[in-house]
């Protein structure tokens, strides 16, 4: 594809990885393998009322166990880290300014119950849910009166008007009406990044050349592609994957407690990577030999750890 190819792991460990984690993982590490080029783990750890450091070790533990190993991230470094978020909130305030001082961004004094007032406005009118911009351009007056009553402001991007193309390398040219893509939150009125800022700054600061995810991220690709232009960076390739199901179609998650993965339960292990290597299509592992004998070596050396 002409360009040093580095793809990103970067899992939000929130429980045990589960199998769409891992397939994606997989997908991730072999085209890294593949191409000579690098994989990335990084840890998406801003939740803090979610993330446990209990979590984040499971994570390292389950790569490691599995084999995946990785150039850049946790334990081993490397040259754009950290690789942890939790440890990078100063580069996330830095980009939220500047995007303040260019005007991309703006402070938003709405009270929670004042969006859920309009939100239910807008739902009873027919009409789209969404951020109605009423705090896009106010006036100095406006935001003396806002910060006079002690309203708590939180930092909101401004997505212009038109739309935004780009070219998926599954699905080909996807676009989406900005109509549809309101003006959304980059930090939290307590100063904590979302996700949608992080993640944009993260993939353009580490030179990730691909993102390889679940088709329920696409929607989100318009609000990053618009922060990394922003930013002023190339923007990755994109690759949405069809999700992960159950044999009645439905998405198998993390909050499907049947398909985590637990290095201490080898038989979940074994019933997730089958089901991910029959999504990947794949009939031999990149470890040499077929995916069950590849499970059940791992099962035997768990077996064996436990003395079992």
């Amino acid at each position: 594809m002409g360009k040093e190819v580095r793809v990103r792991f970067a899992p939000s460990p929130t429980g045990d990885l589960h199998v769409g984690n891992i397939r994606t993982a997989l997908f991730d590490w072999a085209y890294a393998r593949h191409t000579g080029g690098t994989f990335i783990f990084r840890i998406e750890d801003t939740d803090t009322t979610r993330v446990t450091d209990e979590y984040i070790q499971a994570a390292i533990d389950t790569l490691k166990w599995l084999g995946l190993n990785w150039d850049e991230g946790p334990e081993v470094g490397g040259p754009n880290g950290p690789y942890l978020q939790s440890q990078r909130l100063g580069i996330y305030a830095e980009w939220a300014q500047k995007f303040l001082d260019q005007k991309d961004a703006y402070y938003c004094y709405c009270t929670p119950v004042e969006l859920e007032a309009r939100r239910e406005a807008q739902r009873a009118a027919n009409v789209a849910p969404g951020y109605d911009g009423q705090c896009r351009d106010l006036t100095d007056a406006q935001i003396a009166d806002y910060k006079g009553q002690g309203r708590e402001a939180v930092v909101r991007m401004r997505m212009p008007d038109g739309s935004t193309t780009f070219t998926d390398e599954i699905r080909g040219e996807v676009t989406f009406d900005h109509k549809f893509v309101p003006d959304f939150v980059l930090v939290r009125g307590d100063g904590s990044p979302l996700y949608t800022l992080a993640v944009a700054v993260d993939d353009v600061m580490m030179k990730v050349s691909h993102v390889l995810r679940g088709e329920d991220l696409l929607t989100n690709t318009a609000r990053q592609l618009h922060l990394q232009q922003c930013l002023g960076y190339q923007t990755p390739s994109y690759l949405h994957l069809p999700l992960v199901t159950n044999d009645a179609g439905e998405k198998l998650s993390k909050q499907t407690k049947a398909t985590a993965v637990d290095i201490a339960n080898p038989e979940s292990i074994q019933v997730s990577l089958s089901r991910a290597a029959n999504h990947l299509g794949l009939k031999n592992d990149p470890f040499g030999g077929s995916i069950s004998q590849w499970l059940n070596r791992k099962v035997k050396e768990w077996r064996e750890r436990h003395s079992i």
